[in-house]
Parts: C-alpha cells; structure tokens; sequence
C-alpha cells in the first residue's frame, strides 16, 4: 500500500494505492474473481469542479475512462470497456451497469 497525493488544476486528492483481489456475483451460482486489482481509497478530496459545498469535498472518486488502472480497463474481459450511468434522485437509486447489461439502459 502506497500513500499518493496529487494536485492538477487546483483540485487536490490523497489517499492509499493499492491491489487485491475482487469477487462479484454472477448471473448464475458462480462469482467472478479477479485478482491484483489497483485501487485507491482517497481519504482528502478538495475543489473538485462537479462536487458541492465548503472546498467541494467528495468522499471517493471511481475511475472509468480508459487508462491502465481505471476498474473499466482492469475488467475489460467483462465490461468490454463499456458502462452506463443513471445518476440517482431522492426515489430512485444510482445505477451503474458495464458491458452488455449497459446497452439496455
């Protein structure tokens, strides 16, 4: 585990990098394993552009574009590179689907 901080454009995140292996369920009785995922708990998060209130703190970030380390490229066998994203209101939950589930949104 790695302690990162990093600056661009005036925003400011730090946190833990790291690696471990990640299960999730499938549609059938078998799970998904994948071992030596990256990823990152940030534990400071300031001026983020998209985020509201005093210095626009956020609790975590979740990367999905298309470098190296972001979960989409770390499960691309299974997410194609592909998601979707219905962002939430206050009666409906957040949905973010991957792979061929994304197409049907």
């Amino acid at each position: 585990t790695v302690s990162i901080p990093a600056t661009v454009n005036g925003t400011s995140s730090s946190g833990m990098l790291s690696t471990e292996t990640f299960t999730f369920p499938t549609d059938s009785i078998w799970k998904a394993k994948y071992s030596n995922l990256v990823f990152g708990c940030a534990f400071s998060n300031w001026n983020i552009p998209f985020a509201e209130g005093p210095g626009n703190v956020i609790a975590g970030v979740l990367g999905l574009n298309g470098v190296i380390h972001s979960m989409l490229v770390q499960l691309q066998e299974r997410t194609k590179k592909r998601f979707s994203f219905c962002p939430s209101s206050l009666e409906t939950p957040t949905l973010l689907q991957f792979g061929d589930a994304s197409a049907s949104m």
